[in-house]
């Protein structure tokens, strides 16, 4: 190929390169005498005065020798190590950084570690947005745990006030319905109004179809049955107001309370907060309870039906243990072949509005059960009584009796059928149990499964209140 051949095709291959970026197109034109003088093979064009080719360079042997002898008082091997490792760092050296851009650099370095940490410690919180699908991931994963821990809360209810028959319920974060469905379970001939909250338009088709009975075109059970968006401005009050796993979702303080107010507002005889039974929602339940109890005038009067048995502050709270006061309720979930039934674990208040009566019909809570090698403690949640202070006031005496929730252990002895009795329940755990292989010799090999364990557990009778005589219940 002729050195006219090489330069046309480098002069194409520039200009089809940098053409598009740049509005000049550079001309390459050779030395006339240079072409010429490769024409006429005086050299060939690899060999042209522009290229100038280094050679191998090694130290001189006079400079080797004297090398030499002054490293001859070194071991020549860690030397030989040593200078690999310092001529890594000189080849990575940089210039000092001035001092602002050192500022600079200090300053995004540490707020780059900051946002770093906070996203490993701090949960990020993001709304929850209920599509269609998600709607529906719902339904399959807590419409069964949440329908068990609201049946099992009403049933409480139902139960202690015989004659609570509320005619309208307001439900705020109503989701797919699992309120409206326990509701009815108790008190379905006595509603008139059902009013639904939920700002997802998708959620609130979803529950209107299952009260349709998955016909969307259907009117069957529906009937004094509303869905809302967001909460009305109205003074129209309900006799039972519920907030079911919806507080975790507003996103500050200041929002929770001033929608816990609306509610409280709202409420003629009860409101109900449920929460997941974990630390944050049992803050939560607490932090509402506080707030609804402060409150001091007489229309927004106050006391606690369930779970407390008194107003004082959470004694389980203030002990800061890490550990939630919480209740368990089993569910079977829907359309999973499983023989075990699952555990759903829960914090509520049950507030009713006005002053409380007395609090001698207050049964305590058992909260915690505690085993020991002979004797089996339970911690219970009570309101006792301090010892009476006497003040002299001019020639009388003024006995003040001050009252504080506290935690009171009770201790049962092992098998007396006066505190209680024993059952026995099935549990699934996993144990290793021992599998033989054959080899030369049998060799155990151990293996974790997963089996049902028939495990005895001792169930206390419950204490009655102060001035009430204990009834005989035979356990069956």
């Amino acid at each position: 190929m002729t050195f006219k051949r090489i330069l046309y095709t480098y002069s194409r291959h520039f200009k089809r390169k940098y053409s598009t970026n740049t509005n000049i197109k550079p001309k390459i034109e050779a030395d006339p005498s240079l072409i010429v003088n490769i024409e006429n093979e005086t050299y060939k064009p690899r060999q042209h005065p522009g290229i100038i080719k280094p050679r191998t360079v090694s130290l001189p042997p006079n400079i080797m020798k004297a090398i030499e002898i002054v490293l001859q008082d070194y071991p020549l091997k860690k030397l030989l190590l040593d200078s690999d490792i310092l001529t890594k760092h000189l080849k990575g050296r940089v210039p000092p950084m001035e001092e602002n851009e050192l500022k600079e650099t200090k300053s995004r370095r540490i707020k780059d570690k900051v946002e770093h940490i906070l996203k490993e410690k701090i949960y990020n919180w993001i709304p929850m947005n209920y599509n269609t699908y998600n709607s529906l991931l719902y339904l399959i994963g807590r419409g069964a745990p949440e329908f068990a821990v609201l049946t099992r809360i009403f049933a409480e209810l139902s139960a202690r006030d015989v004659n609570f028959k509320p005619r309208s319920l307001f439900d705020f974060g109503s989701g797919i319905g699992t309120v409206t469905w326990a509701a009815r379970a108790y008190w379905k001939d006595h509603f008139f109004e059902n009013f639904n909250v939920d700002i997802s338009v998708d959620m609130n088709e979803l529950a209107q179809t299952i009260l349709r009975g998955g016909h969307s075109t259907s009117t069957e059970n529906l009937k004094g049955v509303f869905y809302r968006q967001f909460l009305p401005a109205n003074n129209t009050s309900y006799d039972l107001v519920v907030s079911a796993y919806s507080m975790l979702e507003l996103p500050s303080f200041q929002m929770r309370m001033e929608t816990v107010l609306r509610l409280w507002n709202k409420t003629s005889k009860y409101l109900l907060v449920v929460e997941q039974g974990t630390n944050a929602g049992f803050k939560v339940i607490n932090e509402i309870r506080d707030f609804i109890l402060q409150l001091k005038d007489e229309k927004n009067s106050a006391h606690v039906f369930s779970p407390c048995p008194h107003d004082k502050p959470c004694p389980r709270f203030l002990l800061n243990d890490h550990t939630p006061c919480n209740f368990e309720v089993g569910y079977t979930r829907p359309f999973v072949k499983e023989s075990k039934t699952r555990k759903e674990r829960y914090s509520y208040v049950i507030l009713k509005k006005g002053k409380r009566d007395s609090i001698e019909d207050e049964w305590p809570r058992l909260v915690r059960r505690q085993w020991s090698d002979q004797n089996i403690q339970f911690v219970e949640c009570v309101l006792q009584m301090i010892s009476p202070l006497l003040i002299i006031i001019g020639i009388g005496f003024i006995t003040l009796v001050a009252s504080v929730p506290s935690q009171r252990k009770l201790v049962f002895k092992d098998g007396d059928p006066s505190t209680g009795y024993w059952e026995t329940k099935t549990q699934w755990k996993t144990y290793w149990v021992k599998n033989w292989i054959p080899k030369m010799i049998y060799v155990p090999i151990w293996k974790k499964i997963w089996s049902p364990m028939s495990i005895k557990q001792w169930v206390p009778l419950p204490r009655p209140p102060p001035g009430l005589k204990q009834q005989p219940i035979i356990p069956h």
